[in-house]
């Protein structure tokens, strides 16, 4: 594999490795695609830090010979080419960006198409009203209130690349949330703003990689979670399931489910039939942090991006200081 190209300023070197890999800053990548780094989370917030930023319109893939590395990678293909046509002389270059419209491409893949052009409305709005911009903004007190209810942490990534983020679903302050924001809706800024923190780590790690990070994973521990807040605060939970599905779509790679309680699975059992398989594909529920650290080693994430609590050695980053690291000062 030959990698050599500029992605937001930042020029990555080649050089062979052992057995004529080539390592790209550091990163091995042999012929056959089986060995990779693991980037921590420290590690990562160097790359934010030293302003290691591609352009969304400049990585777009890497190819491992026939292989495809990470598939999200790939800008638009054939298939997609009809529904991207489509979403682009509706909404054009100034309602969506290029990258929106191949991730509401495939986001909404098995949809109707009225249900396609309702996403791309919502996200052509949003990006009128907040927009990825809200990274560059200053920190407000709505934003420290809400990262103190939602206490998601950053801890590296997989072997691909994509950011590995963690969160205790008992820990989300569902009653706090709705006592700091008195409309649902009005969640919708400044979680844009931690999922808009993810992105530029996504970022980061492209520029780096020389390949598009689109994705992240997921881990969502269920251990101690109690149904009642979230049918207490069902119209707060909602609002927050809607800013990702919304704005932000097609960019989760894998969630993991951990710890399920027995009234999780129960509902489980009867919404995943419900669930648009594709949907099922990128959901792996976990019975134990045991079972966990085992699929997790298969599936290439390393403990250094898995948290102390679930077994792994990470102690994480929380998310709203990704968020201070970026804004303005």
């Amino acid at each position: 594999v030959r990698v050599s190209m500029e992605a937001g300023g930042a020029h990555q070197k080649r050089c062979e490795g052992k057995n004529g890999a080539e390592t790209v800053q550091g990163i091995v990548k042999t012929a056959n695609g089986t060995d990779f780094a693991y980037l921590t989370a420290g590690e990562c917030l160097e790359l934010l830090q030293n302003k290691i930023k591609a352009s969304s319109e400049e990585v777009e893939l890497l190819q491992l010979r026939d292989e495809i590395l990470v598939p999200e990678s790939f800008s638009v293909q054939k298939s997609e080419e009809e529904v991207y046509q489509k979403l682009q002389k509706k909404f054009g270059d100034k309602g969506l960006t290029h990258h929106q419209r191949i991730e509401l491409t495939r986001g909404y893949k098995n949809t109707s198409e009225e249900e396609l052009f309702e996403g791309a409305s919502a996200l052509a709005k949003w990006n009128l009203e907040i927009g990825y911009k809200i990274v560059d903004t200053k920190i407000t007190t709505e934003d420290e209130n809400f990262g103190h209810c939602m206490p998601e942490s950053f801890h590296g990534t997989d072997k691909f690349g994509h950011p590995v983020t963690f969160m205790r679903l008992s820990e989300l302050k569902l009653k706090d949330i709705r006592k700091h924001f008195k409309k649902p809706s009005n969640v919708t800024k400044p979680f844009s703003r931690m999922l808009g923190s993810i992105k530029m780590i996504k970022e980061a790690l492209s520029s780096h990689l020389g390949y598009k990070i689109r994705k992240h994973i997921v881990i969502a521990d269920l251990k101690g979670l109690s149904m009642m807040s979230f049918a207490r605060n069902k119209a707060y939970a909602r609002a927050l399931s809607q800013v990702p599905y919304l704005f932000f779509p097609d960019h989760v790679y894998r969630i993991y489910i951990v710890n399920p309680t027995k009234i999780f699975n129960m509902l489980w059992a009867v919404v995943r039939k419900w669930v648009d398989p594709s949907t099922l594909d990128f959901i792996v529920k976990l019975n134990s942090a045991e079972e966990s650290l085992r699929i997790w080693k298969e599936h290439g994430i390393p403990q250094e991006a898995i948290p102390v609590s679930m077994g792994g050695k990470s102690k994480g980053i929380p998310i709203i200081d990704l968020a201070r690291m970026i804004a303005p000062k």
